[in-house]
């Protein structure tokens, strides 16, 4: 399903996984997220594991992947986390919007 949704995003718009820059995804384990890694065009089937050895995805990387500290860091309680990901996404677009649009860099901090 991850898979088929980004395939369709990518070719109904200009943008590519190379384009991306936070991905809030669902790791409600640990071997899910190397799965979404390679669905989402992260990287190259079979190849999740150097992406994280390269260290690509986390801060500094290509991408940040689960900045929040993914579902599994929340105890993954049904229904909350799903929740929490998208008020913790809207967050990142406020700042993403602020700094674009208005050249007002804004910290989380300052909300």
């Amino acid at each position: 399903m991850t898979k088929k949704a980004a395939d369709m995003l990518f070719q109904k718009t200009n943008y590519r996984p190379q384009d991306v820059d936070v991905v809030e995804l669902h790791d409600c384990f640990s071997a899910n997220e190397l799965i979404s890694y390679e669905a989402l065009g992260l990287c190259a089937p079979g190849k999740a594991g150097e992406l994280i050895d390269s260290g690509d995805n986390t801060y500094g990387g290509q991408y940040v992947i689960n900045p929040s500290g993914g579902l599994i860091s929340k105890g993954h309680p049904l229904g909350a986390t799903g929740e929490y990901t998208y008020f913790l996404f809207s967050q990142h677009l406020k700042v993403f919007f602020w700094d674009v649009f208005f050249n007002c860099p804004c910290s989380f901090n300052s909300w």
